[in-house]
């Protein structure tokens, strides 16, 4: 049970770490990576509070609340994607075929 409680206290100090990263990030890229980094150790803590107390009933908790996440995460990206995407893939996609080697 202490050794759960020690990686209580180091996921916390990672937490506040991935925060100054989040005010700090340059790139909104940074910021969604950061939010979904967050996401991720609030439900580790959130099941592993509920593992010292017993209480599973939290699962649904947290399934829950990496599913709203995941449809941040999207709906963030879906934003940030430029209106004339489809052009910029296809000149990516053709400068990956003069980059790569052929046979």
């Amino acid at each position: 049970m202490i050794a759960l409680r020690f990686l209580l206290v180091g996921i916390l100090v990672l937490m506040m770490l991935e925060v100054t990263r989040l005010i700090r990030g340059p790139y909104a890229a940074d910021r969604i990576v950061v939010v979904n980094s967050l996401t991720t150790k609030i439900c580790t803590i959130i099941l592993l509070l509920a593992f010292l107390q017993n209480n599973f009933s939290f699962i649904d908790v947290v399934i829950v609340f990496t599913l709203c996440g995941l449809v941040g995460t999207i709906a963030t990206l879906r934003f940030l994607l430029p209106v004339n995407h489809e052009k910029a893939v296809a000149k990516l996609a053709d400068i990956y075929a003069q980059t790569t080697p052929k046979d």
